[in-house]
């Protein structure tokens, strides 16, 4: 093994130490922002579908009674108003002029609609299904990865669940005149109570919560970086002075009290104990040395 001065074993023994600690608590930071950033992007994914939910019942119970009868009194145009999906929609609309949820997405998928807008993607198909295999299921959440904006979505089954909704969505011929002038009599029938015919899908932007979590993530790891060295200053300094800096002493005094014992001695000067133990050891082997010197000096 290299010989190297005690100073230079300590200052790579500190710089090992602070390059392991750093890997450990990136690692551990990562994991832990990680679940933090999953857990923040559910919560506003589950409050605006909260959101959502309060404006289709609100619709459902002030406006489509409202709206609904003249329907079926007019022919030439059907009032989207009057459905509470297009409610929904149309408040979320609103929402995304603003920049802080311009990224954001909300869709209505359903398998057999009566507007094709609202036809599910392979992802919504995909979610559905899971819907209808497993009816008791009333939460599905994932991430929508692509290269140009990842998403994470939170899905709720869109279900069949008065017979109101029967009255437009039954049978071509007990729809409205007004619907079927407007969206033709192909889609949206057949309808069942207790049928799972869609679902309600929020997607939030995944890149705003990665940005973030990075950023904090640099923040804590230069602070422990920084605390480490500040750490590592401390320590190499008082070892230096508590324990480099008298043996450095000790082993000039004992090298020189090898040749000339006479004329040096191991004070003591260290507040560190076993430095104390090792200068009165030191002492005494010199003063052993001057003794046998002596005797062998004499005729």
């Amino acid at each position: 093994m290299t010989s190297r001065p005690l100073s230079q074993w300590l200052a790579l023994l500190v710089v090992v130490v602070i390059l392991v600690t750093t890997l450990i608590s990136y690692f551990l930071i990562d994991n832990l922002l990680s679940s933090v950033a999953t857990a923040r992007i559910n919560n506003r994914a589950r409050g605006l579908m909260e959101t959502m939910l309060a404006v289709r019942q609100y619709a459902a119970e002030r406006t489509t009674p409202l709206l609904e009868p003249m329907n079926f009194e007019q022919a030439e145009k059907f009032l989207p108003e009057s459905v509470p999906s297009y409610a929904a929609k149309s408040v979320f609309a609103v929402m995304q002029k603003s920049p802080q949820f311009h990224n954001y997405r909300y869709r209505e998928a359903v398998t057999n609609p009566t507007n094709v807008e609202d036809l599910p993607s392979e992802l919504e198909a995909a979610i559905i299904e899971r819907f209808k295999s497993n009816p008791k299921l009333k939460e599905v959440s994932g991430d929508d990865i692509n290269p140009i904006l990842p998403f994470h979505y939170t899905a709720h089954p869109i279900v069949v669940k008065s017979t109101s909704c029967l009255r437009c969505h039954l049978s071509a011929e007990q729809a409205p005149i007004s619907l079927i002038n407007t969206y033709g009599q192909k889609n949206g029938f057949g309808w069942k109570v207790g049928d799972i015919i869609g679902a309600q899908v929020v997607k939030v932007p995944m890149g705003e919560i990665a940005e973030k979590k990075e950023e904090l993530k640099n923040r804590l790891l230069t602070l422990i970086i920084a605390c480490l060295v500040a750490l590592a200053v401390v320590m190499f300094a008082a070892l230096n002075y508590l324990l480099v800096r008298p043996l450095a002493r000790f082993s000039v005094a004992a090298d020189s009290a090898s040749q000339s014992p006479s004329t040096i001695s191991f004070p003591r000067s260290s507040s560190v104990e076993e430095l104390n133990r090792l200068q009165r050891s030191l002492e005494r082997l010199r003063v052993s040395l001057l003794v046998a010197m002596n005797l062998a000096n004499k005729p």
